[in-house]
């Protein structure tokens, strides 16, 4: 957690930022709009499409 400066009235902001996965997003995003309605939330998709190669698919042939 830090603090940043509003865009418009440059007023002080807690930004938190975390990672975590899509059913924890949505927990945060539930909770965050019963405290702050107006918060501004922003999501960065990371590792969508990617999986993880089995041992034997590195082996060479």
């Amino acid at each position: 957690m830090f603090y940043a400066d509003g865009g418009f009235l440059k007023d002080k902001k807690f930004v938190l930022n975390t990672i975590v996965d899509k059913r924890e997003y949505m927990k945060i995003k539930t909770y965050v709009s019963q405290i702050a309605p107006y918060a501004f939330i922003t999501v960065e998709v990371v590792g969508e499409g990617f999986s993880y190669l089995k041992k034997e698919n590195h082996q060479n042939k």
